[in-house]
């Protein structure tokens, strides 16, 4: 479903200091496992999935914007628009559903 390297991205994501809450912690950590498996099947989890989305392209994006690399830049735009694509398909998916 997603690269290797875009879900590792989002793993950073998980670290329990970045959360007065740990359980949302561990709920990312939850829902990254499930998307890795391609199984997103509760509301909950696309909410969550959709957030951490906006919240790593944002990232990906401010790094871009930093980045003196060019190669490090062309990764990281690899990254924000297999993001995007994902973001689709998942619209996409719910259009249907519902």
């Amino acid at each position: 479903m997603l690269s290797e390297q875009l879900l590792n991205v989002m793993k950073m994501f998980c670290e329990l200091s970045l959360y007065q809450d740990f359980s949302t912690s561990t709920e990312i950590t939850n829902v990254i496992n499930q998307l890795s498996l391609g199984q997103l099947n509760t509301n909950r989890e696309k909410y969550v999935i959709s957030c951490l989305i906006l919240s790593v392209q944002e990232a990906l994006e401010s790094s871009i914007q930093k980045a003196a690399d060019s190669a490090v830049m062309s990764d990281l735009t690899k990254l924000v628009d297999e993001l995007k694509q994902f973001q689709s398909t998942l619209l996409s998916e719910e259009r249907v559903m519902h």
